[in-house]
């Protein structure tokens, strides 16, 4: 296989892949409001805005538009720092933490059935493969 040849199969199964995440119906966290909950619980303590809009590679303004939207569902609070008003750490409540633990289930529950379609010695070289990819 040339590597135009390869290039073109890897883009039309990103493609598939990107198809397959629509179809899961929210069952996988990929970004937006559950990217964000998902790292406040992963890292199970305060971020600051700044932090977030790092982790999910998002300008700060775009951050700012998930942060107000989950403050409005009551899934976070904020609380701007004492010492620096710019700073703003943001919390999961006991909502937000309930919601994203049961979206955190049902993801890793479906990417398991997922990686349940192969073998597994392969299962271990994709996600090798993956890793060295997404680097």
């Amino acid at each position: 296989m040339t590597n135009e040849s390869a290039a073109k199969l890897f883009f039309e199964l990103n493609l598939k892949y990107n198809r397959m995440l629509e179809q899961a119906d929210g069952r996988v966290i990929t970004h937006g409001e559950d990217a964000a909950l998902y790292w406040l619980y992963e890292l199970n303590r305060p971020l600051l805005s700044g932090e977030i809009s790092q982790l999910l590679k998002l300008s700060s303004g775009r951050t700012a538009n998930i942060l107000n939207s989950l403050e409005k569902k009551g899934l976070v609070s904020r609380e701007r720092n004492s010492s620096d008003k710019r700073q703003v750490s943001v919390c999961l409540t006991k909502e937000g933490e309930k919601r994203i633990a049961t979206c955190y289930k049902e993801c890793i529950r479906w990417c398991g059935d997922t990686l349940e379609k192969l073998k597994p010695k392969d299962v271990d070289t994709f996600l090798c493969l993956a890793e060295q990819i997404l680097e």
